[in-house]
């Protein structure tokens, strides 16, 4: 379960997540991909404090290094891009 409370500050607190729940989360926070390369199994309890409700991804990278002990490290990766060039309004039947 993931509990998002806000106010001035954001605290997040999940329980039984798994690091790829975790990385899918950071990466709805942080508009950006993140992937789990941790390698660790099972599910964790973390509570994760930010000091606005959108935080800078430096400010997510820090906060999730300081609190939670992990590193979220750049890199670049290849992936799937869809591209539409055209678009037209469907005929009626």
């Amino acid at each position: 379960t993931l509990r998002v409370e806000s106010g001035e500050n954001v605290q997040v607190v999940s329980h039984s997540f798994t690091m790829a729940q975790l990385a899918h989360y950071l990466s709805l926070r942080m508009l950006n991909d993140v992937t789990d390369k941790t390698m660790l199994p099972g599910n964790y309890d973390f509570e994760l404090l930010l000091t606005r409700e959108m935080p800078s991804p430096s400010d997510m990278t820090d906060a999730v290094r300081d609190q939670l002990g992990l590193r979220l490290q750049l890199q670049k990766a290849s992936s799937d891009v869809l591209i539409i060039d055209t678009a037209a309004q469907p005929s009626g039947n």
